[in-house]
């Protein structure tokens, strides 16, 4: 069986190799005929693009991206690479990111300015809420003092009265006698201003208090009690008393009565506050500022800038009324030279970063050095 099919597969084999020298001999060229010769016929070439076929392919409006590579032997790359290269600018991409980031800066200087803005808002209100609690503590805490010593006072005047009756009924001198302005003492004022607050008990404790027989704890109590008080009449009078003196402690307590009152009397206190930007009251702002009282550190650094803003633009810090010869031909116009006194205050108050003055401090310091008094 096995025989039979090697026979087969012989027989086979050799019919199809004379079909292929058959077939070989038939295409085989020959001298005559020009046909290829056994060579030439075995030659066997790649395919090539024709000239139609190149001019159609081209790279525009193609962008080729080269990716830059190291070699080992030097660690650094061949120049011309990792560059996008491209046939044709896209003008249109370049545009809209141009616009993007236009859009981005101008979102981010808005959110920066409003976040400057929130903060700026912020430190004001805290500042205000410190300035009105300082304002609240320190009211209180007068009234409360005010009040027993006007009560420890009445129970002395009542008593040395009480004495004196005694004395007059026992057989004592007769003729009542009426105590001089230089014995009296503090209650004896009390009681004679807030009992009888005219004109003329008002002339004499104001000049009680300027030739120093009349201290100024006790004055600025009778002041602060007229000035309070819900009479209008009495109010005048107090008021009348306050403006006609100027005092370190009598600008701290303008700078307290000016948040707690309303209308004319405010109007009045804020005049008499800006009044001490002359050259022989600014020694008392530069007391008030050095002063523990905030709210009063506050009112005087305000009344300094205004003064100092209209110098600077060449304006006079008082009004023409009180701008008068006798002041000029005295020296007493102010220039920006008159607030360099506050130099020292002001270094010291730029100096303390706790102190909630500083940044104005620095802020009046820098315009004083850099700024001369116009012409």
């Amino acid at each position: 069986m096995e025989r039979t099919v090697l026979k087969w597969l012989s027989g086979v084999i050799g019919l199809l190799v004379i079909v292929m020298l058959f077939f070989f001999s038939q295409s085989m060229p020959s001298q005559t005929s020009g046909r290829k010769s056994f060579e030439e016929w075995m030659t066997v070439s790649m395919p090539r693009p024709i000239k139609e076929m190149i001019s159609g392919f081209s790279l525009a409006d193609r962008n080729v991206t080269r990716h830059f590579m190291t070699t080992a032997a030097t660690g650094k790359g061949m120049p011309g690479f990792n560059k996008t290269l491209s046939n044709k600018p896209n003008s249109t991409k370049g545009a809209v990111d141009k616009e993007r980031a236009k859009a981005k800066a101008k979102a981010a200087a808005k959110a920066k300015n409003e976040k400057a803005w929130a903060e700026y808002r912020a430190r004001e209100q805290a500042f205000r809420a410190r300035i009105i609690a300082e304002s609240e503590k320190y009211r209180k805490s007068l009234i409360e003092e005010a009040n027993k010593q006007m009560q420890q006072d009445y129970e002395e005047y009542s008593e040395a009265f009480k004495k004196k009756q005694e004395k007059k009924t026992a057989g004592g001198n007769s003729k009542e006698e009426t105590p001089k302005e230089e014995e009296m003492d503090p209650a004896a004022w009390k009681s004679l201003v807030l009992s009888q607050p005219n004109s003329e008990n008002i002339q004499k404790m104001l000049k009680a208090f300027h030739e120093g027989k009349l201290d100024a704890q006790t004055y600025f109590e009778i002041v602060e009690t007229l000035v309070r008080d819900n009479n209008e009449d009495r109010r005048k009078m107090g008021m009348w008393a306050m403006t006609s003196t100027f005092h370190a402690q009598a600008f701290t307590l303008a700078s307290h009565l000016v948040v707690e009152t309303t209308g004319e009397t405010q109007t009045k206190l804020k005049d008499y506050m800006y009044g001490y930007n002359r050259s022989q009251t600014l020694s008392h702002l530069d007391q008030v500022l050095r002063g523990p009282d905030m709210v009063a550190a506050a009112a005087a650094a305000d009344v300094i800038t205004r003064a100092v803003e209209k110098l600077r633009a060449g304006q006079s810090p008082i009004t023409t009324e009180r701008r008068s010869n006798r002041a000029v031909a005295q020296g007493q116009v102010l220039t920006l030279e008159s607030y360099q006194r506050f130099v020292p205050t002001l270094q010291w108050l730029s100096a303390n970063q706790g102190n909630t003055l500083s940044q104005w401090a620095q802020n009046i310091l820098s315009q004083l050095r850099t700024t001369t008094t116009p012409a």
